[in-house]
């Protein structure tokens, strides 16, 4: 238990610390102070709001929901989760978080609108806003997180 080590195997050496990597959890942790879905508390069901909204609708690169078989299909690696305003705060966009655990580039057909892309994992610079139309290709091995509107 690193807890309980107050010696050389858990000191971290801050004068060496990796700077793009301080950036990045900084980067994403104004990210989930800024999104409000980032900070849920609840389980996400799936299940129909007063406004008749899911809290999650898991995304099908084809630009659809996903269906039962494509949970047992190919590329089950491969899949999109859009994240809808919680009832706290109506005015938030809706998120989408775009997942790629294969070794190919994915493209994904977004939901309709316009889409914001926050963070890609496998840029240079992570963290760099640009914006989406009908598709984003997701890198091999990495995650994408945009916002509508």
């Amino acid at each position: 238990n690193a807890y309980c080590q107050d010696n050389l195997l858990t000191w971290f050496d801050w004068q060496h610390a990796d700077t793009d990597l301080i950036a990045f959890v900084a980067g994403l942790i104004a990210l989930r102070r800024r999104f409000p879905q980032l900070r849920g508390t609840n389980w996400l069901t799936g299940n129909v709001d007063a406004q008749g909204q899911r809290d999650i609708c898991w995304w099908h690169r084809e630009g659809r929901e996903m269906r039962v078989d494509d949970w047992h299909g190919g590329l089950a690696g491969v899949l999109g989760l859009v994240l809808s305003p919680p009832d706290t705060a109506p005015e938030a966009p809706s998120l989408l978080v775009l997942i790629n655990r294969e070794p190919q580039t994915i493209e994904f057909t977004l939901p309709p609108g316009q889409w914001q892309l926050h963070c890609e994992t496998s840029a240079a610079e992570p963290l760099t806003s640009s914006p989406r139309q009908s598709a984003s290709i997701v890198s091999p091995r990495s995650i994408q997180i945009l916002s509508q509107g």
